[in-house]
C-alpha cells in the first residue's frame, strides 16, 4: 500500500512533465544535502534546486517548487531522513491559536499572511529548543502551518473566514457573470477581476460607515472572487471558450508559436512562456480568435515539452 510520504514505493512519485535524467541527478544531490543537515527542510531545498539548476543551463527546471519538493523529500527519506509527521506540542499549539485569533479577529488580512508571521514564532521556538537541548527540532513547514491555521480558524466562534456570500456581495457578481455571459468582457480572468475591485470597493464604504462591526470582516481573495463570478455565469448558459476545438488556422498560429517558443528556450534568451503566449494571444485576436492566455500559454507548454500538444 502506498503512503502519503513516500515510503514504500519502489520508484518516485509521478509528477508531471516527466523528470529527464539530469534533473532526477539534481533532486538526488539536493536530497544528500538535506539529509546531511545543510538545508533546514525540503522546501528549502527545493528552492536551491531551483536557483541551481537556472544558474547551470539558463533553463527553467520544467516543475513547479512543489513538485521539486516532493521529488527531493521522497528522495531523502529513502536515504534515511525521517518524516516529519510529529504531533504538534503544546507550545506549537499555543503559538498557533494565537495567530489564528488573529486572523479572525481582524490583525492580519488573511489567514495566509497569519500563516507567514506564525512561521517566524514557530522557527524561534524550534530554534530556542535546538540551543537548549542540541538535538533535531522538527521546523514545519508552511503548508503544515497554513492546514493547522485553517483548521483553527475554522472552528473560533464569530469566524467570518469563509463566509457565506451576502446579497449585495451576490448583486455584485450577478451583474459581472451577466456581462460575461453577453459576450460583453473578454474573458472570465478580467471579468473576475473586475468584479473583484467591485467588491474591496464594496468592503471599503461598508468599512467606513460601520468601521467596529466590521473591523473583523475578511474581504473576498480573487481566487473565490473568479469561482464565484464562473459559477453564475455559467448557471446563465455561458460557456467557456477554452471548451470549442480549435480550428486549423489556430492551429497553424499555435504550430509558429511554439516554434518560437522552442527556439527562445534553446537560446535562453529572456522571452518566458507568459511573452510568447500574449503574443500567441494577440495574432490570435488579429484573426478573430478569442482565446485565454493561459490556455495558450498552456498550449506552447505541451507543444514543447509534451506528447500533447495537439489535443483539443
Amino acid at each position: 500500500m502506498k503512503s502519503k510520504n513516500g515510503r514504500g514505493r519502489a520508484k518516485p512519485p509521478h509528477l508531471y512533465p516527466k523528470w529527464t535524467a539530469r534533473q532526477d541527478d539534481f533532486a538526488r544531490r539536493y536530497a544528500v544535502a538535506l539529509v546531511r543537515g545543510q538545508y533546514p527542510d525540503a522546501l528549502a531545498a527545493a528552492r536551491a534546486c531551483q536557483r541551481k539548476f537556472m544558474q547551470k543551463t539558463a533553463h527553467w527546471i520544467g516543475h513547479h517548487v512543489e513538485g521539486v519538493h516532493i521529488r527531493i523529500g521522497w528522495y531523502a527519506r529513502q536515504l534515511g531522513r525521517p518524516a516529519t509527521s510529529v504531533d504538534w506540542s503544546k507550545q506549537e499549539l499555543r503559538i498557533a491559536e494565537r495567530f489564528a485569533r488573529a486572523a479572525v479577529e481582524g490583525r492580519f488580512r488573511s489567514t495566509f499572511l497569519a500563516a507567514r508571521e506564525c512561521r517566524k514564532a514557530l522557527d524561534e521556538l524550534a530554534a530556542k529548543r535546538r540551543a537548549k537541548t542540541g538535538r533535531r527540532v522538527v521546523r514545519r513547514s508552511a503548508e503544515a502551518i497554513r492546514g493547522k491555521l485553517f483548521v483553527l480558524v475554522k472552528g473560533l466562534p464569530g469566524r467570518l473566514f469563509g463566509g457565506r456570500w451576502s446579497p449585495a456581495e451576490d448583486r455584485i457578481v450577478a451583474r459581472y457573470a451577466r456581462a460575461l455571459a453577453a459576450g460583453q468582457l473578454q474573458d472570465a480572468t478580467t471579468a473576475g477581476r473586475e468584479c473583484h475591485r467591485a467588491l474591496l470597493e464594496y468592503a471599503r464604504q461598508l468599512r467606513q460607515e460601520n468601521p467596529a462591526v466590521l473591523s473583523r470582516r475578511c474581504e473576498r481573495t480573487l481566487m473565490a472572487t473568479n469561482l464565484r463570478v464562473r459559477q453564475r455565469a455559467y448557471e446563465l448558459g455561458w460557456m467557456c471558450f477554452q471548451r470549442r476545438p480549435w480550428s486549423s488556422k489556430e492551429r497553424e498560429i499555435e504550430r509558429k508559436w511554439a516554434r518560437r517558443y522552442r527556439a527562445h528556450v534553446k537560446a535562453g534568451t529572456s522571452y518566458t512562456l507568459g511573452d510568447d503566449g500574449r503574443g500567441m494571444r494577440a495574432e490570435l485576436e488579429r484573426h478573430g480568435f478569442r482565446r485565454h492566455l493561459e490556455h495558450c500559454k498552456t498550449r506552447l507548454w505541451h507543444s514543447t515539452h509534451g506528447e500533447t500538444g495537439g489535443r483539443h
